[in-house]
């Protein structure tokens, strides 16, 4: 295999970080906490999330309702799904990908089943068919992290570490790659600010995805 490329899902293939913040802030104000401006977010957000909720000064009682308030957190971002578009250059780099026979999967803290009902509604369920995701609604709630879970995969293929391509918006697919000994691209305008991916030292940074094309372009030659 000549490589592998990860995408993220959340504010790399699709444009929803408009939507995460109203998420957040719906669960935040539920439990009396003091609301967060994007930038906020942008800089403050980890995980697990709850963790990060109760420092905006939330009724610990969430702890314990982390089911509940994941369900609730995934219905205001499931209402917006119709107004989500994908990120500025992911169908081209997904066209490159295809014409140099990269296989290409989804690797995301989200629920698999609305991942594959977005990627139905984007026409791009016959260009990415594997979805390394969560299969709960509280999986993230509760702090479940996406590297063991991409860890496990690549041992199924025998693919190697050092032939994969990481495209995220966090610190964390950063991180992951690092661990890898893979490559990591960080994507500005998700939940990450620019000054934490930069510090996280991602092999490109780039503010929208049709920027890393020329990268591909020499990667995959």
């Amino acid at each position: 295999m000549r490589g592998l490329v990860v995408f993220d899902w959340n504010g790399t293939v699709i444009d929803d970080t408009a939507f995460a913040l109203i998420e957040a802030n719906g669960a935040i104000t539920r439990y009396g906490g003091e609301p967060l401006t994007l930038e906020e977010f942008q800089d403050g957000v980890f995980a697990p999330r709850v963790e990060f909720y109760l420092t905006r000064g939330c009724d610990p009682r969430m702890r314990d309702e982390v089911e509940e308030l994941s369900r609730y957190s995934h219905e205001i971002l499931h209402q917006y799904t119709p107004e989500v578009t994908l990120r500025q250059g992911v169908l081209q780099l997904i066209g490159f990908l295809k014409s140099k026979a990269i296989p290409m999967v989804i690797l995301s803290n989200h629920i698999e089943s609305q991942i594959r009902e977005q990627l139905s509604r984007f026409g791009l369920a016959g260009e990415i068919s594997t979805v390394l995701a969560n299969t709960g609604s509280s999986d993230y709630f509760r702090g479940v992290t996406k590297g063991p879970r991409l860890k496990s995969y690549l041992r199924e293929l025998s693919v190697p570490p050092e032939h994969v391509v990481l495209i995220g918006d966090t610190v964390e697919e950063i991180e992951i790659a690092r661990e890898l000994r893979g490559i990591a691209i960080a994507l500005e305008g998700g939940i990450h600010s620019r000054k934490r991916l930069e510090a996280g030292r991602p092999d490109l940074l780039v503010k929208e995805l049709d920027e890393a094309l020329p990268f591909f372009q020499e990667l995959f030659k």
